[in-house]
């Protein structure tokens, strides 16, 4: 269907050069050109000299879509995609008509080093202004911390955007008990979320202090560490515990969008955050996190800080 309306259109320059199939076989001239199986399409890219690859659907690429991504940006080439199950992802992107076809296009662009260098100036600068005028905030949350249940005074935990890229040790004022992580797996038959997160509103294992400091995320203040130390950015994705980003769904996957994320720096606060936290799906998370991506800024990341003011202060979506 997609071909017949690409040969109906023959102003648009579009020459179909190859499909991709299970078998390998000629296929008939009145479809321009040859059948070729999933792991020949490098070397058609190169034989043909391919600018476009077009999918119809991302449903039977679960598996290897993310190479076919890292294949197109390593070869300067456009990706579109077609694909009914992700009307949510057009919201967020930019659809391009192709014939009549409407078409989701995969963010390509990134930050250029200017605007990453200005970023980076703004982070450090920032992280240390905050550091100095919330220094009594951090004593005061450490006191109360080791009068309920002593040290360590920060919780510790290795994170990452997508699992097996730029891990790091996350930092967090600790507002659990101190064997947390390994309770956790005795309550994941109650978690009150999915695709991939963990969250019970009611967790046994925070502590009173743990309770306050969450609502108001005042446990996040160490994290600033994390941004002076370049791991982190006030704003972008937020970052998931290696546990979560193994638990997380193939339907969360979104064909393999979600590892699109890798593309930012994590951050201290997003779009997520600003859209109610806990209350918004793991999937609707990611593709804030796209939009993000796809449109971020100096003049972005403002709007989105003066937005998580309001949010902090009202504790919405906070457990």
């Amino acid at each position: 269907e997609i071909l017949e309306h690409i040969r109906g259109v023959p102003e648009l320059g579009y020459v179909i050069r190859g499909l991709v199939g299970k078998q390998r076989e000629k296929k008939d001239p009145n479809m321009q050109g040859d059948v070729y199986t999933a792991t020949e399409i490098e070397e058609v890219v190169k034989k043909e000299q391919i600018g476009d690859i077009l999918i119809p659907s991302t449903h039977p690429l679960t598996n290897g879509y993310s190479e076919l991504i890292a294949l197109c940006k390593k070869k300067r080439i456009k990706l579109k995609v077609l694909s009914p199950e992700s009307e949510e992802l057009l919201r967020f992107s930019k659809v391009i008509d192709i014939a009549g076809i409407p078409i989701y296009s995969p963010p390509r662009r990134h930050i250029d080093a200017a605007k990453a260098i200005v970023k980076r100036i703004f982070d450090v600068t920032a992280s240390l202004v905050l550091l100095l005028v919330l220094a009594p905030v951090f004593l005061l949350i450490t006191i109360c911390i080791l009068l309920e249940d002593g040290r360590p005074i920060c919780f510790k935990q290795k994170r990452a955007l997508v699992k097996g890229k730029r891990e790091f040790h996350f930092l967090k004022f600790r507002s659990m008990v101190k064997d947390a992580e390994r309770k956790q797996a005795e309550l994941y038959q109650k978690n009150q979320t999915s695709g991939g997160l963990f969250l019970l509103k009611n967790d046994p294992r925070v502590t009173r202090v743990g309770r306050f400091i969450r609502r108001f995320s005042l446990d996040e203040l160490p994290q600033l560490f994390n941004v002076l130390k370049g791991e982190m950015s006030l704003v972008g994705p937020r970052p998931l515990s290696i546990a979560d980003l193994e638990n997380i769904s193939e339907e969360n996957k979104l064909g393999g969008f979600y590892a699109l994320r890798a593309n930012a720096v994590p951050g201290m606060t997003g779009l997520w955050q600003i859209s109610g936290r806990r209350e918004v799906s793991f999937k609707e998370m990611v593709l804030l996190d796209l939009y993000y991506i796809e449109n971020q800024s100096l003049l972005f990341d403002l709007e989105i800080l003066f937005a998580t003011v309001p949010v902090v202060l009202f504790g919405k979506g906070a457990y």
